[in-house]
């Protein structure tokens, strides 16, 4: 769904939670899930024989991460099922699956979804930034310096002399003078650090029709043109301070 931005107005705003599991308004997305592994599908088919599971019901969401790939954006629904020696699902649509795939199948309360639009309080501006720490820090996860620098996010990759790789910002004091790093460091008073993001800035989100969306390379202030459900903390960098308004 895509709201006239000209017409629409807002009757409120709830600081944005980033979650895998669960939605915007802090319920959890799945109410029901369990898993079972395919025995036989032939290729381009609606059928597909199961092991037996008598939780798979009608109307589930199917996906697997093992090939062929079963997302949520291909909207593989259960359209009818039958349980006896095996399971037989028949499919909303054809799909081809390999024997001995497992398979998700789960239930969404998608019709009491609450829908928002995304404002962008904060998005990377640059793919890196520096800083110059003072003073040294010893064997310390926190890591200071006098001239904020409001470019350090949570998430970027910290780089320079005493810094081992793959060591992240966990978080950024208000101020903007100081971070807390995943590990104690020792680093020397005048150091220069490098702090950033493989990406500029990628956002992940779930829309009102169970679609998973990513944007990329978004600006600070603006608002998405799509409702959105729920934000995914995998799959978003350099992207804070949002606002779900509604």
């Amino acid at each position: 769904m895509i709201r006239n931005y000209y017409t629409d107005s807002y009757k409120t705003g709830i600081p944005v939670v980033a979650s895998d599991v669960n939605l915007l308004d802090g319920r959890v997305k799945i109410t029901e899930s369990t898993t079972s592994t395919s025995v036989l599908n032939a290729a381009t088919s609606v059928t597909l024989v199961l092991t037996l599971n008598v939780a798979i019901q009608r109307g589930m969401y199917i996906t697997g991460p093992t090939t062929p790939v079963v997302g949520i954006n291909d909207h593989l629904l259960v359209e009818a099922v039958v349980h006896g020696a095996t399971t037989t699902v028949t499919l909303n649509k054809p799909f081809a699956m390999n024997a001995g795939q497992v398979l998700t199948f789960f239930n969404i309360a998608q019709s009491s979804w609450e829908q928002y639009n995304l404002y962008i309080g904060r998005a990377a501006a640059a793919p890196a930034t520096t800083a110059v720490v003072t003073p040294a820090t010893t064997t310390s996860t926190t890591i200071s310096w006098v001239i904020p620098n409001p470019n350090v996010m949570s998430g970027m990759t910290i780089s320079g002399t005493g810094v081992p790789a793959g060591i992240t910002v966990i978080s950024v004091a208000a101020d903007g003078l100081s971070i807390v790093a995943s590990a104690p460091l020792s680093i020397a008073n005048q150091t220069v650090l490098t702090f950033s993001f493989a990406t500029l800035n990628t956002l992940k989100v779930l829309t009102t029709d169970n679609q998973e969306v990513t944007f990329n390379n978004l600006q600070s202030g603006t608002i998405l043109p799509v409702s959105v459900v729920q934000v995914y903390s995998a799959g978003t960098l350099g992207i804070d301070n949002m606002t779900a308004l509604y």
